[in-house]
């Protein structure tokens, strides 16, 4: 009695051997799924704990991190979980000492209180040679908007608040730094390559009660960091944090001889209108802000 030979070539055996091949394919694509998100994951926590490096004793202490937690996250392996820090933090926690054993403060919602505001990731790019970490707005960060606003240019001081400005007063730096992160979103870009922090461009909206979704915006980047894609990196986060937020129109107003940014709205989808004699009102749908901006980012980075 012979004995029969699996041949692949023969008819009776192509779906068992297109079966296998199947089979073989999935397990292959799955294996190579799992690689990659592996790899991402050890990517996004070499990123953050490079991040967490940057940061000096000021603002570990207002993110209510110790630098003892600091440098034992920072120690750790790509492969290893994180502890905690690179997790979310809430803003203006007054927690004192961690309270749940992992390094992240936290504090008790009280009844009818909204959830908690989390501090969302840091983020570096480089640009010009410099590094720039982009970041939520602090309480601390007053000193650095007293210097930002020194530093810039009597044109784009006027072009930031349409008419001339020299400094800012006590009540309008609490408002550009004490932020909730809901209502009122705040991110700046700080330039970390002296050692200390230099502020170099900021971005927030403040949401409006009429129309509803609408949330008024603005952003301003330092002389010497414009025309870099900085303002767009800046405008698609206050985009995500936006749909996070109900918010569905960015409304900025413009004046009438900011070319450049009326071009960068208008390669956006904004509607563009007259507001006042030498300022214009653009509501920039949230949708239209692409992910575009992350390839100019990429462009940057490189």
């Amino acid at each position: 009695m012979s004995k029969q030979i699996f041949d692949p070539s023969s008819q009776q055996n192509k779906p068992v051997h297109d079966g296998i091949i199947f089979k073989l394919k999935r397990a292959v694509d799955g294996l190579q799924a799992e690689i990659h998100r592996i790899g991402a994951t050890w990517r996004r926590r070499r990123r953050q704990r490079r991040q967490l490096a940057h940061l000096d004793d000021r603002s570990l202490k207002d993110l209510a991190i110790r630098p003892s937690q600091a440098d034992f996250e920072i120690a750790r392996k790509p492969w290893q979980e994180d502890s905690g820090l690179g997790k979310s933090h809430e803003i203006g926690s007054d927690c004192g000492p961690v309270g749940n054993g992992r390094g992240i403060p936290h504090k008790r919602k009280k009844k009818g209180q909204r959830n908690a505001v989390l501090f969302p990731r840091f983020e570096t790019l480089w640009i010009k040679g410099h590094p720039i970490t982009l970041r939520p707005v602090l309480p601390a960060d007053k000193p650095l908007f007293c210097d930002f606003m020194q530093n810039l240019s009597d044109r784009s001081r006027r072009l930031r608040f349409l008419v001339p400005k020299l400094e800012l007063n006590g009540n309008e730096l609490r408002f550009m730094s004490e932020v909730d992160q809901q209502d009122h979103v705040a991110w700046v870009a700080v330039d970390t390559s002296t050692g200390n922090e230099e502020l170099v461009a900021e971005a927030r909206f403040v949401k409006l009660s009429e129309p509803r979704g609408t949330a008024e915006y603005a952003i301003t980047v330092a002389d010497a960091f414009q025309g870099h894609g900085l303002g767009g990196r800046l405008m698609q986060i206050l985009a995500q944090q936006a749909r996070e937020n109900g918010i569905f129109t960015l409304r900025g107003t413009v004046a009438a001889d900011n070319a450049a940014m009326l071009g960068f709205l208008r390669n956006r989808g904004a509607k563009i209108n007259l507001d006042a004699p030498g300022v214009l009102r653009a509501d920039l749908p949230v949708v239209a802000v692409r992910k575009s901006e992350q390839r100019t980012v990429a462009r940057i980075c490189g």
